[in-house]
């Protein structure tokens, strides 16, 4: 009996583990703006480059509606 309910708990533990990836990575962009506002990063520095590149997905949908767009910009600015 045990076996059968471990079984059903792995997809379970997985889409939590999904879930919480996803919500770290999306909360991760304020301390991500606040580094490269304290470092001061220009355009030709790597970890610019690299911040640009890895929370591209996540500004392009802030972008597409102006609420998202504005909500993104507020959590930001918390790290200011």
């Amino acid at each position: 009996m045990s076996t059968d309910r471990a079984k059903r708990d792995v997809p379970t533990a997985w889409i939590g583990g999904i879930g919480a990836g996803l919500m770290l990575y999306a909360l991760s962009i304020g301390p991500a703006c606040w580094i490269a506002e304290t470092m001061a990063l220009n355009s030709d520095s790597w970890l610019y480059r690299f911040l640009r590149e890895f929370y591209a997905p996540l500004v392009h949908m802030a972008n597409l509606t102006q609420t998202g767009h504005d909500i993104l910009l507020w959590y930001a600015s918390l790290f200011d």
